[in-house]
């Protein structure tokens, strides 16, 4: 009998024990899942955060970049070449009517709207556009300016109002430098051909070199006995070969500039073994860094300024029609159908023809001086780079604010947000869009209100909460530290949300 009286008392205390473990278990499911559920609001609103100022910033990003092209082409646009006055102008009373921009006293401005009250605007400002030609080397002011751009993201209230003016607010900002220059081509002689030796050029049969009324091939002018070209192939022009004294072959005397300057100028860039393009507009700048080689199965063809900063290889069965010149700096082996109307310029060996198909190099001075005046023209560098000149503006998030209203140092305050008398924000709180704030309310310090938020007076909302989209606060709410509300929640009248959990 007594023993099973212990066996039961043993069962109940079992059974008490294993109820006991359940509640444990059960409770530590509830806290595990909270804090799974307050982390989870917590990164979204994180990630949300970061993905609208990454966003902003790529909006004022491409608006910078905008401006330093809209200015590219108002340099390119002016009758006088190269310009020496940076002077956008504002002229309604025309015909037809000058709108250069719509703040000639600060520049070249534009102004757009996005979506509703959000705008963009960028300015390439006077005061940070300069001529720096003779930085560059060049002689003649114009030739190479550096500018600068300016983009803003900004919530337009008040049209009437400047765009950094209360109750506008700038959202964003970027600012962009970059160089314009064009591209000076100097030629050194009148020539087909131009090499460094002439003994180093070989003609096989069927190859043509032909200057027609110039020389077919040019030459420094050493003073010793020039050697003729190997081959079969034929050198006609007047004369056929022509020592020229100090000819220079150099990237700085052809092009007026080293090749990285060049290099950031060109339309179009091909790594060695990179796919030639099938279709190059006329008149580009094609910069090849390295060895070129053209097979059976591609073509080179238009008018073009093409700098080689390597070999230049055609093989058998390629078709190349070349129009302009071709600047080579290593050596040239050319097979294949092969025609340049213009001229090639090479410091390497030079062979051409060899595999039975015709190759042909004939002095065309209308295809050059076409090419010459096109990439004269102004272009923007790839080289554009923050800017070292303006100063990052601060962003005032307080602007429209009562004065009675406090707010921490790097707190974001997005637009169309209200917010009433005697309310405290701290320091590294984001308070987006939309949001309404009563009075005498506390904010503490890395607050996350989303959007929509409405928040009653006396509310007092704790450090490192989180408030989502859409939630309502009621009057004498109390949001203690860490604490979730979800979206779209209603919290009501004096409730109190303990530290960490999730309402």
């Amino acid at each position: 009998m007594r023993t099973r009286r212990k066996a039961i008392a043993l069962r109940k205390s079992q059974t008490q024990q294993n109820g006991n473990a359940l509640v444990w278990a059960l409770l530590f499911v509830v806290i595990s899942s909270g804090m799974v559920v307050s982390h989870t609001i917590f990164m979204t609103a994180e990630r949300r955060e970061v993905d609208v100022r990454h966003r902003q910033r790529a909006l004022t990003h491409t608006f910078a970049q905008s401006g330093l092209r809209d200015a590219t082409a108002w340099f390119r646009a002016q009758d006088t070449q190269p310009v020496e006055l940076f002077q956008p102008l504002l002229d309604l009373t025309a015909t037809p009517p000058v709108i250069d921009t719509v703040d000639p006293e600060v520049g070249l401005v534009r102004e757009f709207e996005i979506s509703g009250s959000l705008w963009g605007r960028y300015e390439v400002r006077k005061d940070t556009t300069f001529d720096i030609s003779l930085q560059r080397g060049e002689i003649q002011p114009g030739r190479v300016w550096d500018l600068g751009s300016r983009a803003y993201l900004y919530r337009r209230k008040d049209p009437a109002k400047a765009f950094d003016e209360a109750p506008n607010r700038v959202v964003a900002t970027t600012a962009l430098r970059s160089e314009i220059r064009g591209v000076p081509l100097r030629i050194p002689t009148d020539a087909a051909l131009i090499v460094d030796d002439v003994g180093d050029v070989t003609l096989a049969d069927g190859s043509i070199v032909d200057g027609k009324n110039v020389p077919a091939i040019a030459y420094p002018d050493t003073g010793d006995i020039a050697a003729v070209p190997v081959g079969t192939g034929e050198a006609r022009g007047t004369p056929p070969l022509a020592p020229v004294p100090g000819l220079d072959l150099s990237p700085e005397s052809v092009l007026s500039m080293d090749l990285d300057s060049f290099r950031s100028l060109a339309d179009i860039i091909l790594e060695p073994g990179g796919e030639i393009p099938a279709y190059i507009p006329d008149n580009s700048v094609v910069y090849v860094d390295g060895d070129l080689t053209v097979t059976a199965d591609q073509r080179l063809a238009g008018r073009m300024l093409l700098v080689i900063n390597g070999n230049l290889t055609t093989t058998d069965g390629s078709y190349s029609a070349l129009e302009g010149l071709t600047y080579v700096l290593g050596n040239v082996g050319v097979r294949g159908r092969f025609h340049l109307g213009g001229t090639l310029i090479s410091p390497g060996t030079v062979t051409f023809g060899g595999g039975g198909e015709p190759v042909s190099v004939g002095y065309d001075n209308t295809q050059l001086t076409a090419l010459k005046t096109a990439v004269s023209a102004y272009r923007m560098s790839r080289s554009v780079r923050p800017d070292e000149h303006q100063l990052e503006p601060d962003i005032d998030n307080t602007a429209d604010l009562d004065p009675t209203v406090t707010v921490g140092p790097s707190t974001e305050i997005d637009y169309d947000v209200t917010v009433d008398e005697e309310v405290d924000i701290g320091a590294d709180t984001v308070i987006r869009d939309t949001v309404t704030i009563g009075k005498n309310v506390k904010i503490g310090d890395r607050v996350y209100i989303g959007r929509g938020v409405t928040i009653g007076d006396e509310t007092v909302i704790e450090s490192g909460a989180s408030i989502g989209d859409g939630a309502i606060l009621g009057t004498s709410v109390v949001i203690h530290s860490g604490a979730v509300v979800l979206t779209g929640k209603s919290v009501p009248d004096g409730t109190v949300v303990a530290k960490g959990d999730t309402y």
